[in-house]
């Protein structure tokens, strides 16, 4: 078992605080199923410590709009407690409750649930072999064993996102949603693109005035085929439940078969890519927008995503996919690496959990990343030291680093080498956040995004498009986007790639420079002969990361200013030669 509670001295008890057999912590799901195998079991002395007044867990504490499960309902319930009367395919979050609470009702489970116990601490006695366990109200509980019960996304915080403190607009999470908060008319920002943000934004679209939409990878969206249970089902399921056994069977094989393409990299694999390209043909008919919607990993590498309505609401007038990276949130909204300011009146975004920084710990550790953990009796502990380099871990993958880039830049510094010789300097300031992910795509696909065959013939002499067999591949699939706006203006190709070249030139100049600058400061915090401390380290690398996302945004803020004013100067002189010009007219006349 693996936690992250803080050890702590339990809370003060007598000497005759009575041993349980068995505690869990958690009234959810998976506390409430343990507690009754563990009563079938002949186990009754047992206690339930749940911090909230009910049971319920995440579906108690995720009912932001469009709450539901993406797993079907007849297989999202024990198959020792069915529910036959799933009022949809796919059930929402509140009827998943209302369930759990029958649960508690149906096993008489409530008067082992101690309500509004969250706990604290646990501290194994070696010498007795019991677990005392501390509550954040003051009680003490003995326990021989403890299951901990609390689920992976029971603890929200915000993200720790550049300049969230500043914000002076609502913030959201899922896991915490203000219904008191009106969204109507609103500006509304979603940061992120995974399960909870693909239920949300249709709901959101529906109220708000606008709706941007930050993402940063691209998911497998599979249609989700939900539908209404026929009165006669739930009927039949009722009176007859082993047909309601039979549809739960034949969903769990169909499921298992699929787990074979995203478990492992399988033919299966290759069908479900082949659905959920299809199902975002069928969905989205602007190729740009498919493009920034299409995953560039195979399916199954991350969390495979269920909707049928989170394609059409993205295309609403009111909603707009932004694809480049934040760069800071501020006063009134967020700012993006390309130095657009974008204002909203409310950011949502999905709550950060201990899940979230400990879901890789293993392969850290196998990695060399993360220092072993300190062990009490059969739980392991990981200290402040552990989660700033989880964070730090999780903030340079966030950014594009690979984690055999990082293990060599924490080898760095712990081993005394040349800190700027291995980090690679230009490619650690610059790379991660100008490195665009190459788009590949048929070569129809790359002539209608050139707008005809002489243009995309241009870009591929111009290094921007290559071909490769029956497919085109492009590297900077974002300058292509911002060429196809343009033409859209009337500013031919031909134009456009003479002004490309015409800035690049000095824009590489200002890498270099903004590059040399923080190869210089680092080298002078890095001292080879000291031994460095995680803590050291963290800093190290934090500094790097902010000087680099410094640098883009100042760069960004300013180039910005200056095509303003360029364009304020511009316009001027125009509007000045057409008052002079009418003033001529007039005295001609």
């Amino acid at each position: 078992m693996t936690a992250t509670l803080k050890q702590r001295p339990p809370a003060r008890r007598s000497a005759g605080t009575h041993v349980h057999d068995t505690l869990i912590i958690g009234a959810g799901f998976a506390g409430l199923g343990t507690a009754i195998k563990l009563r079938e079991a002949g186990v009754e002395d047992l206690v339930i410590l749940e911090r909230a007044d009910r049971v319920g867990g995440t579906w108690r504490d995720n009912n932001y709009p469009g709450a539901a499960c993406d797993i079907p309902s007849l297989l999202y319930s024990y198959s020792f407690a069915p529910n036959p009367k799933w009022s949809r395919a796919y059930s929402p979050s509140d009827e998943i409750c209302r369930h759990i609470e029958e649960l508690a009702d149906r096993f008489d489970l409530r008067r082992h649930i101690r309500f509004d116990a969250n706990v604290e601490g646990l501290v194994f006695d070696e010498a007795e072999g019991v677990w005392d366990i501390a509550t954040s109200g003051g009680d003490a509980y003995r326990a021989r064993t403890v299951v901990a019960a609390s689920g992976p996304l029971a603890d929200a915080s915000f993200p720790q996102v550049r300049g969230i403190d500043t914000f002076t607009g609502q913030k959201i999470l899922s896991a915490r949603w203000d219904h008191d908060y009106d969204l109507r008319g609103k500006r509304v920002a979603v940061i992120g693109t995974g399960a909870s943000a693909i239920q949300i934004v249709p709901e959101l679209v529906k109220v708000a005035e606008s709706v941007k939409v930050f993402q940063r990878t691209p998911g497998w969206v599979m249609p989700r085929l939900d539908m209404a249970t026929p009165k006669v089902a739930q009927a039949a399921f009722t009176k007859v439940p082993a047909l309601q056994q039979a549809a739960r069977t034949a969903l769990f094989l169909a499921h298992e078969v699929a787990a074979t393409g995203l478990v492992w990299d399988t033919p299966v694999t290759t069908l479900i890519q082949k659905i959920g390209l299809a199902h975002l043909r069928v969905s989205v008919k602007d190729p740009w927008l498919r493009r920034q919607l299409t995953p560039d990993f195979r399916a199954g590498c991350k969390r495979m995503l269920m909707s049928s309505d989170f394609y059409p609401a993205l295309q609403r007038e009111n909603c707009k996919l932004i694809t480049w990276p934040i760069a800071t949130i501020s006063p009134n909204g967020l700012r993006t690496s390309d130095g657009v300011e974008h204002d909203v009146d409310c950011t949502w975004m999905s709550g950060c959990s201990s899940w979230y920084l400990m879901r890789n710990v293993r392969a850290y550790q196998d990695r060399g990343l993360l220092h072993p953990p300190r062990r009490s009796g059969r739980v392991t502990l990981f200290n402040d030291i552990h989660l700033a380099r989880l964070r730090l871990i999780g903030s340079m993958l966030d950014r594009g680093y690979s984690s055999a880039h990082i293990l060599e830049m924490l080898s760095a510094w712990e081993h005394g080498k040349d800190l700027a010789d291995v980090l690679g300097l230009e490619k650690a300031l610059v790379t991660p956040w100008g490195h665009e992910r190459p788009t590949t795509m048929t070569i129809a696909e790359a002539r209608e995004l050139a707008g005809g065959s002489d243009d995309l013939q241009r870009l591929i002499d111009a290094d921007l498009v290559r071909l490769k067999g029956k497919r085109a591949v492009t590297e900077r699939p974002k300058l292509l986007q911002v060429f196809a706006e343009m033409r859209t203006y009337g500013m031919p190709l031909n134009k456009l790639l003479e002004l490309h070249e015409q800035v690049q030139a000095p824009i590489d100049e200002i890498s270099r420079a903004l590059v040399n600058a923080g190869a210089h400061h680092v080298a002078k915090q890095f001292e080879p002969d000291l031994e460095p401390t995680s803590t050291e380290v963290t800093e190290l690398i934090t500094t790097l990361v902010a000087f680099r996302t410094l640098a883009m945004t100042s760069v960004t803020a300013s180039i910005g200013a200056s095509i303003e004013h360029a364009v304020e100067r511009v316009l001027g002189d125009y509007l000045a030669q057409l008052m002079a010009s009418g003033s001529a007219s007039e005295n001609v006349s």
